[in-house]
């Protein structure tokens, strides 16, 4: 990877993390409002629920206070009373009456209760105090019983001028759970009501919320006590994209986003070069045409056709080329059938020059290439063979001669002797070799040009073993 393609890498990695984290941050915040609206519809819910079923429980508790508000309770009977008022309420598993001092002295029924008589209650500060707050009525807070069950106890006072003592209405926690059903709500969402200064609760659907849970609360005011209502999803939402994920994704999408890059400014770099070896073309044919006896003097009629032909193939098909963006392999080709196709294409002036043409097929047959042989031979070895043939002395040689190294092929075209009256800026700025430079920079290759008093003339050109379409 470039060092290009290693920054777009890094910009766009951290571009791409941070749209991810931007669209994950958004989705977890719609989860949240969406999880703490249907969280504060079960609270509503619970909390009405649970203020109805203390109603009946309390009014019951007040119903059965002033049955007994007289100056001595003690003796009236309650057994009627409070079988009535179990039987209408299942939950409840003791009524029974206390002493202004806490102690219970009246049990019901008395054979699932005796273990409660005499006893004092383990509310009778409580309950002290609520009566100087000036409390109706008051509920504990959940307790082991003496009925040896878990529950609380709803108490009214019975006064008569003065404190008589406490109607006492016990209520077994599993009982208030059975009359207590939530299946629906209970199906999304988990809870509990406890009570906020013991911390034990009333109900709870006995699944403890998870570390990653987030559990909303709500906290209730009912006949001086509080109570605490939490709850919490009971399966948590799959987040959008573990951040391993959202890392890999990223990393993903940058790279695409560096190929994507990479190719894009590889096609508009090739695109301009095809387009700018196609205007140096164009020019080339227009100064032919404009300067045809006097340029090309040494060729006769057939060879001009033949390079006019020539120049306007290559204009055509780069310029289909660069519109297309078809630079690309086409296989791999061996270099010397390419090399002895244009040659015989230039034989009849190199045999009206006089010229000789030498090379070891031996040396030359083992260069390879794998990319497109079009560019090589007709904008590359053709144009260097026609400036080799234009600049070279009548009777003089061109030896081709190869040399390969660990990364390139460097192929050296040698003219012994040049002609006279040669300005070295021609043969240097001669526009056929600006198309074959241009054309081998496509594939990261290069052509040098060495002249040696006017005497000789090298052309070098470079091949990479393993070109990269630039």
């Amino acid at each position: 990877m470039t060092k290009k393609s290693i920054i777009i890498f890094l910009i766009s990695f951290i571009l791409f993390t941070g749209l991810m984290h931007i669209v994950t941050s958004f989705v977890h915040q719609k989860q949240d409002e969406r999880q703490r609206r249907e969280a504060k519809l079960v609270q509503e819910t619970i909390s009405d629920r649970f203020r109805l079923f203390l109603r009946p429980h309390f009014s019951a508790a007040v119903m059965a206070s002033q049955f007994f508000d007289e100056d001595d309770f003690t003796n009236k009977d309650y057994s009627s009373l409070a079988s009535k008022i179990m039987d209408l309420h299942k939950e409840i598993i003791g009524f029974n009456l206390l002493k202004p001092n806490g102690e219970i002295f009246r049990i019901f029924p008395a054979e699932n209760n005796i273990k409660a008589r005499g006893k004092i209650t383990q509310n009778i500060a409580d309950l002290t105090n609520a009566l100087k707050d000036g409390h109706k009525f008051w509920f504990s807070g959940p307790l082991q019983l003496y009925q040896e069950q878990f529950g609380f106890v709803i108490y009214s006072p019975v006064q008569h001028g003065k404190l008589l003592g406490w109607i006492s209405l016990v209520i077994s926690t599993q009982r208030f759970i059975e009359k207590f059903k939530l299946e629906e709500l209970l199906k999304t969402y988990d809870l509990s009501i406890k009570d906020e200064r013991s911390g034990l609760n009333y109900f709870s659907t006995g699944v403890p919320a998870q570390k990653d849970n987030v559990v909303y609360e709500t906290e209730l005011v009912l006949y001086g006590r509080k109570i605490l209502v939490e709850t919490w999803k009971k399966n948590l939402d799959s987040p959008f994209w573990s951040w391993k994920l959202q890392l890999a994704t990223s990393a993903l999408l940058s790279l695409i986003m560096v190929y994507v890059i990479g190719l894009y400014t590889q096609r508009q770099k090739s695109k301009t070069q095809l387009n700018e070896i196609s205007t140096i073309l164009q020019l080339t044919l227009k100064e032919a045409l404009k300067n045809f006896i006097d340029l090309h003097s040494q060729m006769g009629p057939k060879e001009n056709t033949n390079y006019m032909t020539n120049l306007i193939e290559q204009i055509n098909l780069l310029q289909t080329m660069a519109h297309t963006e078809d630079y690309t392999e086409e296989g791999m080709k061996q270099f010397l059938p390419l090399l002895k196709e244009q040659l015989e294409s230039f034989s009849e002036i190199i045999q009206k020059k006089n010229l000789s043409v030498s090379f070891k097929e031996e040396a030359l047959k083992h260069i390879n290439i794998s990319y497109s042989g079009w560019l090589i031979q007709h904008s590359i070895i053709s144009n260097i063979l026609f400036h080799s043939i234009i600049y070279a002395e009548a009777g003089s040689k061109i030896h081709i001669t190869h040399v390969q190294s660990l990364h390139n092929h460097r192929i050296q075209f040698q003219t012994s002797r040049i002609v006279d009256n040669v300005n070295p800026l021609e043969v240097e700025n001669d526009r056929r070799i600006h198309v074959a430079k241009r054309a081998l920079q496509i594939y990261q290759g290069d052509l040098f040009i060495e002249t040696n008093d006017h005497k000789d003339m090298i052309i070098s050109i470079i091949l990479p073993l393993n070109p990269q379409v630039t």
